[in-house]
């Protein structure tokens, strides 16, 4: 559900990077210059030049964007787009985890502006938020749910990186994207 938090609209429970289905993409969407361009990368990672990317290639892909995946999603992201079940990517279901991936990565960007502007209207005149601001910005947003003092506090030290009593916007950034990415693991 959503709920408006000082201007911006926060999905509780909403998790931006949940598993859509890249086998859904319509391939007829894709560009002829995104073709040209996924054709040039399906060419680097079909390594054994079969036509077709294989678990241990799509792994190097993520890697190459600097994407930390397990073996089991690498596992499940192949069952969601090896259609014939062959255990390998053709051409077609390469392209289709492209966009997938790049509609992804765009979601996350959002999630993350969205986190960045909440944090904005609670951070304090240095653009920083102590134990209690981060407290009061956690009830706000979990809407209603409660939340203790004690986990705002063991939360405060994980995000409070250079150990200044408050927490960045970037710092609280990042403790959330890592905390929904942890939920879908």
């Amino acid at each position: 559900y959503q709920r408006r938090v000082h201007g911006v609209f926060f999905l509780a429970g909403h998790k931006s990077h949940t598993m859509l289905n890249p086998s859904f993409i319509d391939l007829d969407t894709v560009t002829d210059q995104q073709h040209e361009q996924y054709m040039k990368a399906f060419k680097i990672f079909d390594k054994r030049g079969v036509n077709s990317v294989s678990t241990g290639d799509l792994k190097n892909i993520f890697q190459m964007l600097g994407q930390e995946t397990t073996e089991k999603e690498i596992k499940l992201m192949m069952d969601e787009v090896d259609e014939n079940g062959d255990g390998n990517m053709d051409y077609d279901e390469f392209v289709k985890l492209m966009v997938f991936l790049e509609k992804k990565m765009d979601s996350q960007e959002k999630s993350a502006a969205e986190v960045r502007e909440i944090f904005k209207s609670f951070a304090d005149a240095s653009g920083n938020i102590d134990e209690i601001g981060l407290w009061n910005l956690i009830q706000t947003v979990r809407c209603g749910d409660k939340i203790s003092r004690a986990d705002v506090s063991e939360m405060m030290m994980e995000a409070d990186v250079d150990g200044d009593r408050s927490v960045s916007v970037d710092e609280f950034v990042k403790i959330i994207m890592n905390a929904e990415n942890k939920e879908t693991a």
